[in-house]
């Protein structure tokens, strides 16, 4: 029954829109609006410009989600593979334990 209403609401929005608002030109927000104001200036179609702004953002969240992967994957490796730390960094920053007791004794 759930799914049924979620259909039927999508539904009641989508006929809204399409025989309420973009005929009557109201702006309520959101992609086809933008693109009802860009098709006024630029003089073209609503749905062209509305369909273009949509593949954009879309290509758009799959590059920054893609990116999010390959970041992840990278701290991936430096956690389970970490540089090894040379020696000689470590003596001269006094990290190690006998450096420790020579210097404080």
């Amino acid at each position: 029954m759930r799914y049924v209403k979620i259909i039927l609401e999508n539904i009641l929005i989508t006929w809204a829109y399409a025989f309420l608002t973009v005929p009557h030109k109201i702006i309520n927000g959101g992609v086809t609006s933008f693109s009802m104001i860009a098709a006024s200036f630029l003089h073209s179609d609503t749905a062209l410009i509305a369909n273009v702004i949509t593949l954009l953002l879309l290509a758009s969240r799959r590059i920054r989600a893609t990116e999010r992967i390959l970041r992840l994957s990278r701290l991936h490796l430096r956690i389970s593979h970490p540089a090894p730390r040379p020696l000689s960094t470590s003596l001269d920053k006094g990290e190690c334990g006998c450096v420790t007791l020579l210097a404080s004794g």
